[in-house]
């Protein structure tokens, strides 16, 4: 039987995600309007590290609102009453709704996400090219990454990744690459590695199921993705001249024309849509005119902790 005690916890829980909900929404849209100004002065590191602030921040389920300030909004009354059998408050009830959302989103996460690694396991076949091994081995070497990478080939993907933590699994389709193809796309998926994007995408993901209901977290998420990448470029070219840079960004155009992978979560592609893929070699001729973003970053994060407090949700 569902007790008081556990319905009133649940609600507070639910009134606080909704208070840092509408926090973010601001923020979202804040970005939405001062990014394209913000992308011509500042590098991409910044909104990096600001997407993971706010993704491991939507993940703590308490939120401290100055009531004596704050603007009360949506203020459900615990009277409220849905009469008939339950006879539960509205806000247990919508606080309800949202516990089985969330259930539902990562259980369907998690099983796509395990149908997919089972197909791959069956239809992937390790890699014993001399060649290709020797310069995984190096581009490894050359980062610094000292854990077991196994290579495979899959006939499913149409895009390199990388699958799993502990022992990843670099995947390559079933297509032939030349030897300057194969090391862009080695040192763009160790570096996916070596940054743990794989735990940045997770949580990311999980952020995404807990605040299912709001579209704003939704293309927070995207737009986390897509600087997950172009950050991981830039970490790539850094110290590239611009000869090996347009290598680089030839071999990302090339991928343009290839089919569009399903952007699959504990996984990191190669590839992506048109638009972003456009956006990552734009990003890898102007790194150097750029600044870090430093104050950028403690500002919006400031304003989100700042919008927080200010704003109430409930009783």
């Amino acid at each position: 039987m569902y007790s008081i005690v556990e319905g009133k916890m649940l609600t507070h829980i639910f009134f606080d995600i909704l208070e840092m909900n509408i926090a973010v929404s601001v923020i979202v849209l804040i970005m939405a309007f001062s990014m394209p100004a913000l992308d011509k002065k500042f590098g991409i590191g910044w909104r990096k590290l600001f997407w993971i602030f706010i993704g491991f921040r939507l993940l703590i389920p308490y939120n401290f609102s100055w009531d004596a300030h704050a603007l009360h909004l949506i203020p459900f009354d615990p009277e409220w009453k849905i009469e008939g059998t339950l006879h539960m408050s509205i806000a247990v009830a919508v606080s309800m709704i949202w516990a089985g959302g969330l259930i539902i989103c990562l259980r369907h996460r998690y099983l796509c996400y395990k149908r997919f690694l089972k197909e791959i396991v069956e239809n992937s076949r390790e890699s014993y090219e001399e060649q290709e091994l020797s310069l995984l081995h190096s581009v490894l070497a050359d980062i610094g990454i000292k854990k077991e990478v196994t290579l495979y080939r899959c006939p499913m993907i149409s895009t390199p990744m990388v699958l799993q933590i502990l022992e990843p699994m670099l995947l390559l389709p079933e297509e032939e690459y030349d030897e300057n193809q194969l090391k862009m796309i080695f040192s763009h998926e160790c570096m996916h590695i070596d940054n743990l994007d794989i735990v940045y995408k997770t949580m990311m993901m999980i952020t995404e199921a807990v605040h299912w209901f709001n579209p704003f977290v939704h293309i927070m998420v995207k737009w986390s993705y897509r600087d997950l990448e172009i950050f991981c470029d830039q970490c790539v070219v850094e110290d590239m001249d611009k000869k090996e840079r347009g290598n680089y960004g030839k071999t990302i155009l090339d991928a343009v024309e290839k089919q569009k992978s399903t952007d699959i979560v504990f996984s990191t592609c190669f590839y992506g849509s048109t638009g972003i893929m456009k956006q990552r070699v734009e990003h890898l001729f102007y790194m150097q005119d750029r600044k870090r973003g430093t104050v950028l970053l403690a500002a919006f994060a400031g304003l989100f902790m700042l919008l927080g407090i200010f704003i109430k949700c409930g009783v």
